[in-house]
């Protein structure tokens, strides 16, 4: 019970909630585009990096440092929950969901569609997000595992958010 009231699994809880009342209540391509126009300067030059928070590679090296320097068991836990998540989002993505291409796909030829200028765009295996997936995947842990340092846990939820977040309103 008490996990229940983790900041982090509310924060989570609550943007869960928020996202599928965005996606029950809005039309997906329209959502893309008005979350595109809100592109800013520094959003281009940040995002990219924000995203790597939730790639494969970031995950690996995070696990093997608390692995190897900061906490064995932990560092165990990162690595296995990354495994994981990693092989639960590429059979969603091809099994469940194969026909469900990134929205670039549709919209690449719009007239209001923002891109970044030299940015290699996927069209295809849009959902769910592996990098997002990645993210709270490996939030959830650390701030399982660090449940009394609530910064820890805000500072977990912010971030795997940037990451899921990084991946939509451009789609890195």
């Amino acid at each position: 019970m008490k996990l229940l009231k983790s900041p982090f699994i509310v924060g989570y809880s609550l943007l869960l909630v928020l996202g599928i009342l965005l996606l029950l209540s809005h039309d997906k391509i329209t959502l893309q585009l008005q979350t595109n126009a809100l592109h800013l300067d520094a959003m281009d030059a940040t995002m990219p990096y924000l995203t790597w928070l939730g790639d494969g590679l970031f995950a690996l090296a995070l696990g093997l440092v608390f692995l190897l320097f900061v906490h064995r068991k932990l560092g165990w836990w990162l690595l296995i929950v990354y495994g994981a998540s990693a092989i639960l989002a590429q059979v969603a993505k091809r099994a469940l969901f194969p026909d469900a291409m990134r929205p670039y796909y549709y919209l690449k030829t719009h007239p209001d569609f923002y891109t970044i200028p030299d940015f290699l765009y996927y069209e295809f295996h849009s959902f769910p997000s592996g990098h997002t997936t990645t993210a709270f995947a490996l939030a959830t842990v650390l701030s399982l595992h660090y449940a009394g340092k609530l910064w820890v846990q805000i500072l977990c939820l912010f971030l795997a958010g940037l990451v899921g977040f990084s991946r939509f309103p451009n789609i890195f």
